[in-house]
């Protein structure tokens, strides 16, 4: 699904708009076949979302949105009809960030925030009932991260800050708790150079403090996806009114 995906960010949008067409006309059959299977039910809301995240990487945010919606409706009837899965709440936080990230693109800063709160009443739900799961934890990360982001993008600094402290408590306990993981390393450098954006008392250490860190995955040679454009970033951070060095 992945390679499919990519193949329409690389311009081959017919093709991956095809093999997602093909793989919601199945998922709309056995959903008709058998209405009360939840498992079919699921698979369709997934084939909907596929068709909405490409709609909405291709720029066609109404497309998306139509997409994006009907399979909300269908988490949201699924985590109603058994609200002891956990993983049918979960299918809906995801629902509900794909409508914030759809709503932030279009513009729509209170019906963004408004979704990634339904998101992040949920990933705090999940989180607390089983605070072992990692997977959880990192849910909850990713939540605070969006509210923390959309909040800075609205001039509302100061709950900017408050979310993306909360972010980097958990992607440090994460990073300490598995120091091999590179995808944990890298959300810990993501963490510190957000907090970094909002905390201008210690933004030059955390800074730093990414940067090495993202050099240090750099030098191990682990494969980390956006590795190189984060460094950029960290890297065009560090100027000299920004706490890096002088020329």
């Amino acid at each position: 699904m992945k390679f499919v995906f990519l193949m329409g960010v690389l311009g081959q949008c017919d093709q991956a708009k095809a093999f997602f067409d093909l793989s919601l006309l199945m998922s709309l059959r056995l959903a008709s076949s058998e209405p009360d299977r939840a498992d079919f039910q699921r698979y369709l809301s997934v084939s909907y979302n596929m068709l909405g995240d490409l709609m909405l990487a291709l720029g066609q945010g109404d497309q998306a949105k139509a997409f994006f919606e009907k399979s909300l409706e269908i988490a949201e009837r699924l985590a109603r009809s058994e609200p002891d899965r956990a993983d049918f709440q979960r299918n809906l936080s995801v629902s509900y960030e794909r409508m914030g990230d759809l709503m932030r693109a279009l513009g729509q800063g209170d019906q963004a925030k408004a979704f990634f709160e339904k998101d992040l009443q949920i990933a705090e739900r999940l989180a607390r009932s089983e605070p072992d799961r990692a997977d959880f934890q990192h849910d909850l990360s990713v939540s605070y991260n969006k509210l923390g982001d959309l909040m800075l993008a609205l001039g509302r600094s100061d709950q900017a800050r408050s979310f993306f402290e909360k972010d980097l408590q958990i992607a440090e306990r994460l990073a300490r708790s598995e120091p091999d993981r590179a995808d944990y390393q890298y959300d810990l450098a993501w963490s510190l150079l957000d907090v970094a954006t909002v905390q201008p008392e210690t933004a030059p250490s955390l800074r730093n403090r990414a940067l090495q860190i993202l050099w240090s995955l750099k030098a191990s040679g682990r494969v980390v996806k956006g590795l190189d454009a984060l460094i950029s970033r960290a890297q065009a951070s560090l100027t000299p009114d920004n706490g890096g060095p002088m020329a």
